[in-house]
């Protein structure tokens, strides 16, 4: 096990000094851009997506579903609950200079006000703003290239619905000379009809990445112990490299169970060929941590 240990840190090494180009760094870095500027570890921009956006510039996201590349699509809407739908809003599929992009996003209605309606949907439109305007800048800069270089797919689907949750997952692949996959976690009050963070589970002042973080930690020892093929960055020589917490505000959902699964894109936790991971924390570790009446305590 020590020599394959020592194959996969080779890989890696190697990975690392072939990584792709740093204009996909400065193109994504552009694209998931949103304030605050947060430190971030290599290979982990994609995680600035997610609920935590400010709202949308709604001119930009209208614009978009009136061109005549787009379409606003309101059939096979399917009924979330009792009364929340959601549905395909933003539809846009468009190809210049060799960067393609196909794009589907979504718009919720039926929440306690409109103005919770208001304030969910402003923030799927920030996401999709933030992906049509990083495609109309890389379009403009590949004008007069030869070859198609880049490509940019995002999706969604319903994770969990049920009478008092709702949690959605926007897909996201970007491939130019390399790729990467990164999904965020829509995770709504149906109640409240707020989007609830990861830091809002628990009750004010509780550490809870602690807990969280070693029952991972522990989970992908046990994993490497069982089988040879899996690998996470952990006790590595190069320290940085290295999974030591999850973050403040970490990407999650709650799953049907009632467990708290918390997710990691492509490369940010383990090697390429894992792909995106999420571990199940159980119910033992969060339950004396969780807030009252929230999500957790259903």
């Amino acid at each position: 096990m020590a020599k394959l240990r020592d194959g996969i840190r080779q890989m890696r090494a190697q990975y690392e000094s072939q990584k792709v180009p740093d204009e996909l760094y400065r193109r994504l870095d552009a694209l998931t851009a949103a304030p605050p500027p947060k430190k971030h570890k290599p290979m982990r921009w994609l995680r600035r997506f997610g609920g935590a956006c400010a709202a949308a510039l709604m001119a930009l996201c209208i614009a978009a579903n009136t061109s005549g590349t787009a379409a606003r699509a309101l059939e096979e809407i399917p009924v979330l609950g009792k009364f929340v739908s959601l549905f395909k809003f933003h539809e846009y599929s468009d190809s210049k200079n060799g960067v393609e992009l196909q794009l589907e996003g979504p718009h919720i209605s039926g929440l306690p006000s409109s103005d919770a309606d208001k304030r969910v949907n402003a923030q799927f439109d920030r996401y999709v703003e933030q992906i049509m305007s990083q495609y109309e800048a890389d379009a403009a800069a590949a004008a007069g290239l030869d070859e198609g270089h880049e490509s940019i797919t995002t999706s969604y689907n319903v994770l969990i619905d049920n009478e008092r949750q709702l949690s959605v997952a926007v897909n996201t692949t970007i491939v130019m000379a390399g790729a990467q996959d990164c999904t965020a976690f829509y995770n709504i009050d149906k109640q409240s009809g707020e989007l609830v963070p990861l830091s809002a589970l628990f009750d004010d002042g509780v550490d809870y990445i602690t807990p969280i973080s070693g029952e991972i930690i522990g989970q992908m020892r046990a994993q490497m112990a069982a089988d040879d093929q899996v690998c996470y960055w952990l006790d590595d020589e190069v320290e940085e490299w290295n999974f030591t917490a999850i973050d403040t505000e970490q990407q999650y959902y709650i799953n049907a169970a009632g467990e708290l699964v918390i997710s990691f894109d492509k490369y940010s936790v383990a090697p390429g060929f894992m792909g995106s991971v999420t571990f199940t924390i159980p119910q033992a570790i969060t339950d004396p941590l969780a807030r009252a009446g929230g999500l957790l305590d259903q």
